[in-house]
């Protein structure tokens, strides 16, 4: 066994609380992403400045967008092993109460 294995403890209800999270932030990161890419910055005066707060909004949308892909693909993960995690506590129910071999 691992060095964690002894520290390491699944629950589905862990992986329902990650999984709410992480649904809950990508819909903050969605919001800030619409504030964002909508905000003209031709407005804010001087061109120099309007230059540099358009160029930080190309850069906050692109990491925005990275964030939210990776937060989606963990999100895809953990249902997996959510999903897995399930069926192998069903089957180890099954086969301990001998319901599996009838």
């Amino acid at each position: 066994m691992g060095v964690l294995s002894g520290k390491l403890k699944v629950t589905d209800e862990g992986l329902c609380t990650v999984h709410a999270s992480l649904i809950t932030a990508m819909n903050h990161l969605e919001r800030v992403l619409r504030i964002v890419k909508n905000q003209d910055t031709q407005t804010l005066g001087a061109p120099i400045i309007a230059d540099k707060a358009a160029s930080f909004s190309d850069s906050w949308s692109y990491a925005v967008q990275q964030i939210g892909t990776h937060a989606h693909d963990l999100d895809q993960f953990i249902q997996k092993v959510s999903d897995t995690f399930n069926a192998l506590d069903q089957k180890l129910q099954s086969d301990m109460t001998g319901e599996g071999t009838r």
